[in-house]
């Protein structure tokens, strides 16, 4: 069994097969719990994180029923009433937070001396994305919080993922996805600086050049502020054809021979 919150949330069996989490309250009483797991969450944390500062007057006997319609719902005792409020239980639960949080960990702590081993650990975490994590909960403030907070992370750790592929020289392999996210994610510099280079590597210069003075121009016009030190060193070294720069740092004979 499987919660997963990155993209709709949703309750799967192992082969797939969803469960009926169908109304928006539920979806997102399931999302704080799974989100919480290992803690209590009180009555009272619950409420302000469904209803914001003006819940209903009756939000504790709704929270209740939210409850008591989810336990009916799902397939195996999952919430337990403890301590004036409730926590997720059942371990035979995974939920894919936890899965992408614990693939990024064992990335980092192998990126050093294995890039080839901590990309494709990073490559797997964010194949467990499906889409706009925590959709379908309706309106409730504290979840579009931690949306926005998930989506960082994931943009947070493409851009690891891009970097240890520039290190392995595999730009050609990600030059077109980087075009696209930094697109639409301009002012990450460090994604527009990944773009850059791996255009640069490719042969493709101007491109490289243009992609620095699009951003720029949008930075400038949209938000009134420069780029950062680092993009426009980078803009300078590609203007002199920088090769301490721009190469890939060379990767051990080993570690090349255990990707492939």
């Amino acid at each position: 069994m499987e919660i997963r919150l990155l993209g709709a949330v949703e309750v799967v069996d192992d082969d797939g097969t969803p469960w009926a989490v169908r109304a928006p309250r539920l979806r997102a009483t399931l999302a704080t719990l799974a989100l919480s797991r290992g803690r209590v969450t009180t009555s009272t944390e619950l409420i302000d994180q469904l209803w914001g500062a003006t819940p209903p007057v009756t939000a504790a006997v709704t929270l209740r029923n939210y409850v008591r319609r989810l336990r009916k719902a799902l397939p195996a005792p999952l919430i337990e009433t403890k301590s004036g409020g409730y926590w997720l239980t059942g371990h035979q639960y995974a939920i894919d937070v936890e899965g992408f949080q614990e693939l990024v960990r064992r990335s980092r702590a192998v990126r050093r001396h294995d890039p080839a081993e901590a990309a494709r650990l990073l490559d797997q975490s964010l194949t467990l994305w499906r889409g706009t994590p925590l959709t379908g909960v309706g309106d409730c403030p504290m979840l579009d919080m931690e949306r926005a907070r998930l989506e960082d992370t994931r943009l947070t750790v493409a851009e690891e993922w891009y970097e240890l592929r520039l290190r392995l020289g595999e730009h050609h392999e990600i030059v077109d996805d980087l075009m696209a996210a930094a697109r639409t994610n301009y002012v990450r510099e460090r994604l527009v600086g990944q773009l850059m280079v791996a255009l640069h590597r490719c042969g493709r210069v101007a491109e490289a050049l243009t992609a620095y003075r699009v951003t720029r121009d949008r930075m400038v016009e949209e938000l009134g502020i420069e780029p950062g030190p680092e993009l426009r060193d980078l803009e300078q070294a590609i203007l002199r054809s920088d090769t301490e720069l721009i190469e890939p740092v060379p990767v051990s004979p080993p570690l090349l021979a255990e990707r492939h």
